[in-house]
């Protein structure tokens, strides 16, 4: 009998290298395919509930209103009607937004 050649041993650890390498594809692959997966239930669930309002809005016989949405050149487009201003940026620092929600009313809120 002889001893196994030194390239054997060479050859084992380029396999579980291999074997290592093709886990971590692998779970990168399913990692991906997962969020693939959820993205496109989420876009099937809103395509059904975009087809549900509009069977509803038929239904409860809503009006059809033509958008008229126009931009002035004149005039700057202001973006949710100036609720949303931006702070100024400090340098080495990330942008900031502030929001102001202003509720005239509450209703039907739940007790704790």
């Amino acid at each position: 009998m002889t001893d196994p050649s030194p390239s054997s041993q060479f050859h084992l650890k380029a396999a579980e290298s291999a074997i290592d390498d093709l886990k971590e594809s692998f779970f990168k692959f399913v990692a991906t395919a997962s969020v693939a997966s959820i993205l496109y239930i989420i876009v099937k669930s809103v395509e059904g509930l975009s087809e549900a309002v509009a069977g509803l809005s038929l239904k409860a016989h809503f009006k059809s209103v033509e958008p008229n949405v126009s931009v002035s050149p004149n005039k700057p487009l202001l973006l949710h009607n100036g609720i949303v201003n931006p702070l100024f940026q400090v340098e080495d620092e990330q942008p900031h937004v502030v929001i102001i929600v202003i509720a005239t009313k509450i209703e039907n809120l739940p007790e704790k």
